[in-house]
């Protein structure tokens, strides 16, 4: 996948996510929000954070290289691939 393609990827896999944390909030109250599964999971809230602050680092830095690439006009050397964070 080159970089646009990616970001359209995790774009629309947010959105799905965002939708489905709506539905949760609205069906849920808080104290179900918070509630953890076991001692070692996460409730849904702190997924919900974590989500946040992943989002807002990387996003940006994801729209740089798209931008980048824009300016390139990408050829096959220069694709965007995934791989570890």
């Amino acid at each position: 996948l080159n970089a646009i393609e990616t970001l359209n990827n995790l774009i629309e896999g947010n959105t799905t996510v965002l939708n489905r944390i709506k539905f949760l909030n609205s069906c849920l109250n808080p104290e179900q929000l918070n509630k953890k599964p076991n001692e070692t999971s996460w409730s849904i809230a702190e997924c919900v954070k974590h989500m946040t602050l992943v989002n807002n680092f990387y996003i940006p830095k994801l729209e740089l290289i798209v931008n980048s690439e824009k300016s390139l006009k990408t050829t096959p050397n220069n694709i965007y691939k995934t791989g570890i964070i």
